[in-house]
């Protein structure tokens, strides 16, 4: 059986959910019928017109949907007569560049951390020919990290999509945050976006967008 719920027909999420679309669901399903899933699903359609609501809303679905994968793990433990070993540990990628909206992506990592217990590496994407108002961004990025005890790495290299996949795969990373611009010009309609190239490379990784 195949059955599509969206985030507010699940009864403990409906409350959140109304809040942030300020829509009524009147028939919700229980999170247990959800936990006998034998596979989940998350089906995102990101818009431009993107605001912080459904970002909540996505972060919300992650954590749902990991909870999901959690249950159906200890009932298959649990009918193997197999002890756990521990959760997979999660480690997160937050891409910082001059554009980025830093601030919220580094409170949603910190947000999804705090729900999955996992580590959080930052990276700047320092531009191949960085202009002075770049190196002070950075210089200011830096100092923002190190005051929040975050580690900052700059990344510097003539093809930024290429080092943040290579950070990432040596740093063990399973998720990367990452800016988007939502302007296109004809070069991005020839090759495509930065974006899209990270989506191909990373894979094995989920990649989180957060248009600005």
């Amino acid at each position: 059986m195949v059955a599509d719920v969206g985030r507010g027909r699940v009864d403990d999420q409906r409350d959140a959910v109304e809040k942030l679309t300020r829509k009524l669901v009147k028939e919700t399903v229980p999170r247990e019928f959800l936990n006998t899933a034998d596979e989940i699903v998350v089906v995102d359609a990101p818009t431009e017109d993107a605001g912080p609501e459904l970002s909540t809303l996505r972060e919300m679905a992650l954590v749902l949907s990991a909870d999901v994968i959690d249950a159906g793990l200890q009932r298959y433990l649990q009918a193997h007569d197999i002890e756990p070993a521990g959760r997979t540990h999660e480690r997160f990628l937050v891409c910082l560049t001059s554009r980025a909206n830093a601030e919220h992506m580094m409170a949603s990592a910190r947000q999804s951390a705090s729900r999955f217990h996992c580590d959080i590496f930052t990276v700047y994407v320092r531009p191949p020919k960085a202009s002075a108002a770049d190196l002070k961004e950075m210089d200011e990025l830096v100092a923002h990290a190190h005051d929040a005890g975050t580690r900052l790495d700059v990344l510097e290299a003539d093809d930024p999509v290429e080092s943040i996949v290579q950070y990432a795969r040596s740093h063990g990373v399973t998720q990367i945050f990452v800016g988007h611009s939502m302007k296109h010009g004809w070069r991005t309609r020839l090759w495509g976006t930065p974006v899209s190239r990270l989506i191909r490379a990373a894979e094995g990784m989920d990649v989180r967008v957060f248009p600005h």
